[in-house]
């Protein structure tokens, strides 16, 4: 954040603080103020007089970082995976290059984000400002959900896991209930509560 600058320390009278902040009896040393649409910290306040400082919390404070490299990720498909992890929190994406071309298929977890969309803006360049790629297409496979139909090829085999993306949310809700789960929250939620019940 750089060094403190002394141009953004500003000293005005208590009366004008005063009218600027909506509870004057909250202040404090270090309370956030806003002081004409500027956001700062109350850095002073004696003899009729208010010091506001707007440089960032942590501008002249230096920063000591301690981590531990646990891998290195090599190859454009391995980076562009360890970027879309890093940066959705969803795993699974199937990542290929075709030339310069870059192909990413979302996984079923991502589809019911409803932030994906925005997502996949930010993620383009963030791809872009790491990795030399050319097109960047995300590919989204919606698997039928399958409602009343049974597998034909099924063996009546229950060592298989459940699919609990393909169960509607009142099917997801139901199941919830009955394991005295809490049924509130978005699909990718539901389907999470009821993976780490059935581990």
């Amino acid at each position: 954040y750089g060094e403190k600058d002394s141009e953004q320390i500003e000293t005005i009278s208590i009366d004008k603080l005063i009218r600027a902040v909506q509870d004057p009896n909250s202040l404090y040393i270090g309370a956030p103020v806003t002081i004409n649409n500027r956001q700062g910290t109350l850095s002073y306040l004696a003899a009729g007089r208010a010091r506001i400082d707007y440089n960032h919390p942590m501008a002249g404070k230096k920063l000591k970082y301690s981590f531990k490299v646990v891998k290195v990720v090599e190859g454009k498909e391995e980076q562009v995976m360890a970027l879309l992890e890093s940066n959705t929190g969803h795993s699974d994406f199937g990542v290929s290059f075709e030339g310069d071309d870059l192909s990413i298929v979302l996984p079923q977890t991502m589809l019911f984000d409803t932030n994906a969309a925005m997502l996949k803006f930010r993620l383009v360049t963030t791809i872009r400002d790491a990795i030399e790629c050319g097109k960047v297409s995300f590919i989204e496979v919606h698997e039928p959900r399958g409602f009343g139909i049974e597998d034909e090829d099924d063996d009546g085999d229950s060592n298989e896991t459940e699919d609990l993306s393909k169960l509607s949310v009142a099917e997801l809700k139901e199941r919830l209930k009955a394991a005295g789960m809490p049924v509130g929250g978005k699909k990718a939620d539901l389907i999470a509560r009821l993976s780490q019940e059935e581990e």
